[in-house]
């Protein structure tokens, strides 16, 4: 990989911690008018969760992209389903905070990530790396 495709994947994924942090915040919002705190406080875990093993998919694919692995990452990156099932079924079982809005912010770094591409889809380079596309 070039250094500039480096630096693109870097703003890229920067960019959208940035979008997930605010879709987080909105989310928080919204979902606290409509739910009470109860969807407010599950929109926020959700969305955390989110976050989570959107870095943890990260670090995976840096791994995978020739860094050095971190300890532990492919191991979290196997576990990652389980404990998410697992956050889901005590959240069901034992608590009283809104499974669905906890389901919902779970799609924070999908909507981010949707961001990113239309970002840059609108504010990209427009060049055409592909032969066949010249």
């Amino acid at each position: 990989m070039s250094q500039a495709d480096e630096q693109l994947y870097v703003d890229s994924v920067s960019r959208m911690a940035r979008w997930m942090v605010w879709l987080g915040a909105a989310g928080v919002a919204v979902s606290g008018v409509g739910w009470g705190w109860r969807g407010a406080l599950g929109f926020a875990l959700g969305s955390s969760a989110s976050v989570v093993m959107f870095r943890w998919l990260q670090h995976f694919v840096d791994v995978l992209g020739g860094k050095p692995p971190r300890k532990g990452v492919l191991v979290l990156f196997a576990l990652r389903y389980v404990l998410l099932g697992l956050g889901l079924y005590a959240i069901f079982k034992f608590s009283k905070i809104s499974l669905m809005a906890a389901v919902s912010g779970l799609f924070v770094s999908t909507a981010a990530a949707i961001a990113e591409v239309v970002f840059e889809l609108l504010h990209g380079k427009r060049t055409v790396d592909h032969e066949d596309l010249q």
